[in-house]
């Protein structure tokens, strides 16, 4: 899925809408860990999660924002 949407973020801001677990695990591939570091992540229903990068690394910008 994420080599999938990679060319697209050349292109601006991409939106991905799933149910939490598939979220809290493509997080954790996202951030180049084992897709079971999600199970380390709280994600709330409804909430909006922010990914993006400091430089070269991936980072969580935002997790579980109401707002």
């Amino acid at each position: 899925m994420l080599s999938t949407i990679h060319p697209m973020l050349h292109d601006g801001d991409v939106a991905l809408v799933g149910h939490g677990h598939a979220l809290r695990i493509l997080t954790g591939v996202y951030l180049r860990r084992d897709p079971r570091f999600g199970r380390h992540l709280d994600f709330q229903t409804g909430a909006l999660a922010i990914l993006g990068h400091h430089h070269e690394d991936p980072v969580i910008e935002a997790w579980n924002r109401r707002r």
